[in-house]
């Protein structure tokens, strides 16, 4: 980072003015691209700390539309995600279900850190996602006469795994040694709140505290064209 001060940059722009009055315009387009490019470059070195990651793809998404004018007043150079769900993760929100599929919630028992571990903080295990849990239909479920017959009858004819509805809970169940259940994805909620996890506020910030030497160096560089 340079260490400048603004006696100096503004010494710069003078002489740059009387040097070529389109010099500035074209600093001042390389600063705001150099500060969309840091931010991403920040966005992406933090974002492994800051979010758990399926793969490389929150971090691919991550993407800088440089500015091309040179309207001082106009340029603007822009940094985000393409993936809808890293605005939500920026800002906030609330998840629900689709219409005839229920919200799951993986426990900490899905990600492999034990039936008391919270908060959850890894993804679940591959083999007990719920696309990989595959549910025997039971024909005679239909007769029950309750919710707790529904589920004497899905324990007695379920294989490993069961979706079980206890009332105030429902989700998928495996189905312990000893003849008891460990809740794999919670389907209680029609709705969650997901918290905000800022990741773009602090790479912007970050790339903001290099303003004044991407200044000094694109001044520079216009510069020493003359």
């Amino acid at each position: 980072m340079f260490e400048v001060n603004t006696k100096d940059l503004h010494r710069l722009e003078r002489r740059l003015e009387v040097l070529n009055s389109r010099g500035l315009p074209y600093a001042t387009r390389q600063v705001v691209n150099d500060l969309a490019f840091e931010s991403r470059t920040v966005a992406r070195d933090q974002l492994p700390t800051r979010m758990v990651l399926r793969n490389k793809h929150a971090i691919n998404s991550i993407q800088v539309t440089k500015e091309t004018s040179l309207n001082i007043s106009q340029q603007a150079a822009y940094v985000g995600s393409t993936a809808d769900y890293m605005a939500t993760q920026e800002t906030g929100g609330t998840k629900t279900k689709k219409s005839g599929s229920a919200l799951s919630i993986p426990t900490t028992t899905a990600a492999g850190q034990g039936r008391n571990a919270k908060p959850r903080t890894r993804l679940p295990r591959a083999a007990l996602k719920m696309g990989a849990i595959h549910l025997k239909r039971v024909a005679a479920s239909r007769n029950a006469k309750n919710r707790k017959q529904r589920n004497a009858i899905a324990m007695a004819t379920s294989d490993k795994y069961v979706f079980l509805d206890l009332g105030r809970r429902k989700g998928i169940f495996r189905k312990d040694k000893g003849g008891g259940v460990t809740m794999l994805h919670d389907l209680t909620r029609a709705a969650v709140r997901i918290p905000k996890n800022e990741w773009l506020k602090p790479a912007t910030e970050a790339a903001e505290r290099k303003l004044p030497g991407f200044y000094k160096r694109a001044l520079d560089f216009q510069l020493r064209r003359f």
